[in-house]
């Protein structure tokens, strides 16, 4: 939900823009998480649908965000408190980012 301009400047400075297809950012939405938009909007403009599309999420405005989209949700938790309920809408709880290569190739 970072502006758009702000998180291409990330992953530039990452040296890592050119392994995304489109950017969306929390200006170009009007409703920001928990509710759906900004995950719908990157769904149209990958031209996928919701359900085709998996939504990573260290919170749980994010998670309800993805669950309301209708995406597979992935929770990797951070600093916020985890409840059941978040639990409840994540398809999958990792530890880790870097244990998400080997739980999309279980997909």
């Amino acid at each position: 939900s970072t502006n758009t301009q702000t998180t291409k400047e990330h992953l530039a400075a990452s040296k890592i823009a050119d392994r995304f297809e489109v950017i969306i950012g929390g200006d170009q939405i009007v409703n920001g998480k928990p509710h759906p938009d900004i995950f719908l909007k990157a769904a149209e403009a990958l031209g996928e649908a919701p359900e085709n599309c998996i939504v990573v999420e260290d919170s749980p405005a994010g998670i309800r965000a993805g669950s309301a989209a209708g995406m597979h949700t992935v929770l990797v938790p951070d600093q916020a408190a985890i409840t059941r309920q978040i639990m409840d809408l994540s398809d999958a709880v990792l530890k880790s980012l870097l244990e998400m290569p080997a739980y999309m190739e279980e997909l």
